[in-house]
């Protein structure tokens, strides 16, 4: 099963505008009619219960969306560019390896959620037409798609979670609760064989659950934490002590795993040990007339396991909402640029940095004069001439903006 993957998600470059003229029989000025380009297209991670682990996209370095295309002539816009939209199973965890940031959790079936923008369109000639340009000869490249590397982690949504010593009676109730002792191996499928954890997918009254076993023994509230991925996206826990855990504090426990559930309402949290008496009957008594349960398990016993799969039954059937924990960005086309422009000085000359700058540059014709005048208008406006004088640029300086090069003049 894998659980766990590095890559990279790379958005589709934007389309280029185009520069083009209106040219018809007995209009010999028609004007300008470029059209913009298209989106680049984004890479989407949809969550689907078909998926059990990321092994579909294991072994690809990066994964890519389609290039907008190009405007046309007549004023006409590039298609934006297809998105790629992966199927990831429910419970995985997408984070940015540079920042260690987490963009995301995909929760829900049918989610879907942004991890790698497509690239902004870049604009036709007739977008830089104005009243005293009638003939404009600028048009943008589109704008580079973004780029995400990323480590994929898969939690999966357990519907009921069993904790407790994996060689003592958890593992006991696990096996009964999933039916493995009762032939009926055609319903389990071990999502998780080799794993610290296990999970199998069960069916009970014709309803597929997820069941999990994560290990805890000798009081080691830590084993909880390093678990806690997974742990906080139960609903049901129950949480099998042993004989000789009489001093752990239950309602530490329970306050510990209620307040860190990914639902807005607590699990519900059974515990079961082997000998209530050790604990008091007046102790037993509270604390079943409250909202831990506390239950007498026989390892032979069928009414422990039967009543467990009622009560989760029962709980499975109410609705859990998920708490809204993260601002997930789901806009699927890009924005226009801030403008912003910075200027640095090496041995070779002045670099511009300026994203809108940069893709303005490339397309005009550089021996056209009308073509530089235009651009260096627009340069103007982006606040580059300005921010290059500032910087102390000079006649015949070499200007790098994106990558064009420049005589200063």
């Amino acid at each position: 099963m894998e659980t766990e993957i590095n890559i990279t998600f790379q958005g589709g470059t934007g389309g280029n505008g185009c520069i083009s003229f209106r040219r018809e029989k007995y209009v010999p000025k028609g004007g300008p009619d470029g059209g913009d380009g298209g989106f680049g297209g984004s890479v989407i991670l949809k969550g689907t219960t078909a998926e059990y682990d990321l092994r579909k996209i294991k072994g690809r370095n990066i994964i890519k969306a389609a290039r907008g295309e190009e405007g046309k002539s007549r004023k006409k816009t590039g298609k934006a560019g297809e998105n790629n939209i992966i199927n990831v199973p429910l419970g995985t965890r997408v984070s940015d390896t540079v920042t260690g940031k987490i963009i995301g959790e995909i929760m829900e079936e049918g989610e879907q959620l942004l991890v790698a923008q497509g690239g902004v369109y870049g604009k036709g000639n007739t977008r830089f037409s104005t009243s005293r340009n009638k003939i404009p000869l600028l048009a943008e490249t589109g704008g580079p798609g973004e780029e995400k590397k990323v480590v994929m982690e898969l939690f999966p949504l357990l519907d009921i979670c069993v904790i407790g010593d994996l060689s003592g009676y958890a593992k006991s109730i696990f096996e009964s609760i999933t039916n493995i002792n009762r032939g009926q191996q055609n319903e389990e499928v071990n999502i998780a064989p080799h794993s610290p954890f296990q999970v199998r997918e069960v069916e009970l009254n014709w309803t597929k659950y997820q069941i999990g076993l994560i290990s805890f023994s000798n009081n080691n509230v830590d084993q909880l934490q390093e678990s806690l991925n997974l742990i906080k996206r139960a609903k049901v826990i129950i949480l099998v002590l042993e004989l000789d855990e009489v001093d752990i504090n239950i309602e530490n426990i329970a306050q510990f795993l209620a307040s860190n559930t990914i639902y807005t309402r607590s699990p519900e949290i059974t515990f079961i040990k082997e000998e209530l008496d050790l604990l008091g009957e007046e102790y037993v008594e509270q604390k079943q007339a409250e909202y831990v349960g506390l239950i007498q398990y026989e390892k032979e016993s069928e009414n422990i396991i039967r009543y467990i799969k009622e009560k989760a039954i029962n709980i499975l059937n109410k609705e859990f909402l998920y708490k809204k924990q993260l601002e997930q960005n789901n806009v699927i086309h890009a924005t226009e640029e801030k403008n912003i422009t910075k200027v640095e000085k090496n041995s070779e000359g002045y670099v511009v940095f300026n994203s809108r700058a940069e893709r303005l540059v490339v397309l005009p014709d550089q021996r056209s004069f009308a073509a530089r005048i235009q651009l260096r208008k627009e340069l103007n406006t982006m606040g580059v001439i300005d921010a290059l004088e500032k910087a102390g640029v000079k006649q015949g300086d070499n200007v790098k903006i994106g990558k064009k090069d420049f005589i200063w003049e």
